[in-house]
């Protein structure tokens, strides 16, 4: 009897409404709501891009950085910035990457998400940047 007690008490307050969330962000901090309002907005725009295309390029993102970040603590910045430029060419031929990219600019922009493994290309498909350059190795 005290079990179905607990359960109807516990059921009643799940489905009242007199449990409300409670905003607690702190937005005295320098930047918060800044950030708040960026990472909403980001939000939003990336809501529009295909999911499975969002978790691949989000697998793909992942990996590229551990490579990428392993082949310049090696020394081997040559064979990072050849990876590099291949996925830099195949994000700038898709519309679905292209479209990430635009809805966290802001984000990555003001220092709120890191950088992404993703190179300035010229006419020819090549860069001067160097990827290696961008991690703290």
């Amino acid at each position: 009897m005290r079990k179905h007690t607990i359960m109807l008490a516990a059921t009643c307050l799940l489905t009242t409404g007199s449990v409300q969330a409670v905003d607690t962000t702190d937005y005295s901090q320098p930047g918060m709501k800044q950030m708040a309002l960026a990472m909403n907005k980001m939000q939003d725009c990336i809501g529009q891009v295909d999911e499975l295309e969002q978790n691949r390029y989000e697998v793909a993102i992942n990996r590229m950085q551990n490579e990428l970040l392993d082949l310049c603590r090696s020394g081997k910045t040559e064979a990072a910035q050849s990876k590099a430029l291949v996925f830099s060419r195949e994000a700038q031929t898709s519309h679905s990457f292209q479209q990430m990219m635009a809805c966290s600019k802001t984000m990555r922009d003001q220092g709120f998400m890191p950088q992404l493994p993703v190179l300035s290309l010229d006419q020819d498909g090549n860069s001067s940047e160097a990827v290696c350059d961008r991690y703290n190795y």
